[in-house]
Parts: structure tokens; C-alpha cells; sequence
């Protein structure tokens, strides 16, 4: 049985409290494309958010959200290691 990587975001803020909701985003590899795990809907007027997620893999992760522009935004990536 493989142990589960945790990842706990929280106090993520976004700019100006303008997003709507986040993706979470992982990818497996540095060669691999990032996938949608999870949508949150911020509900927080300050853009805040409290997700737990468990991982199988090690990778990386990322936050995709869109700004008042209608550009989608990503932020910086965060390497994720399960051993």
C-alpha cells in the first residue's frame, strides 16, 4: 500500500477579492501538462480558502484562477513529495 501525500492550502489570498474560484492544478512530472484536481468557490469576501487534499504521487502543484480582465493567472509552483 502506497502512503498518501497531504497538501493543506490555506490563506491563499487573490487580488482586489475579484476571483470567483480557484483550480488546483498537479502535474506528475516537469514534462507533464498541469490537470484541474479540484475547483474551489471562494466564499471569503477577502479571497481566502481551506482545502486538504491527499496525493498518490509526488509533483507539483499550482493555483489557477481568472482576473477582472478575463486572463487566466496562475501562481508560482509549489513541489509536492510523498515518501
Amino acid at each position: 500500500m502506497r502512503k498518501l501525500g497531504a497538501f493543506c492550502a490555506d490563506a491563499a489570498a487573490f487580488p482586489y477579492g475579484t476571483a470567483q474560484s480557484v483550480q488546483i492544478q498537479f502535474a506528475s512530472n516537469p514534462s507533464s501538462s498541469f490537470a484541474t484536481l479540484r475547483t474551489v468557490p471562494l466564499t471569503n469576501p477577502h479571497g481566502y480558502f481551506d482545502v486538504r487534499m491527499q496525493f498518490s504521487s509526488s509533483g507539483s502543484l499550482r493555483l489557477a484562477w481568472t482576473d477582472p480582465s478575463g486572463a487566466l493567472v496562475f501562481s508560482r509552483v509549489q513541489r509536492v513529495t510523498v515518501k
